[in-house]
């Protein structure tokens, strides 16, 4: 049995300074509420990234 895709909306908050930021990373069983989520929070956005077949490593990037 094939284990299914996921993924992980990346966003980042810059510091006060400009010089540093936050990672916060948001996982997603599926595709739509990842980039729901992301167009929810596009000003942060720093990626959305989608892992095949239950893989945790070579994701691939999605453009909104």
């Amino acid at each position: 049995m094939s284990k299914l895709n996921h993924y992980i909306v990346e966003t980042r908050e810059f510091t006060e300074s400009g010089d540093d930021y936050v990672e916060y990373d948001q996982a997603f069983d599926n595709k739509m509420d990842a980039i729901a989520y992301a167009k929810e929070n596009r000003s942060t956005l720093y990626q959305i990234l989608e892992y095949k077949n239950g893989r945790d490593y070579n994701p691939k990037s999605i453009n909104i």
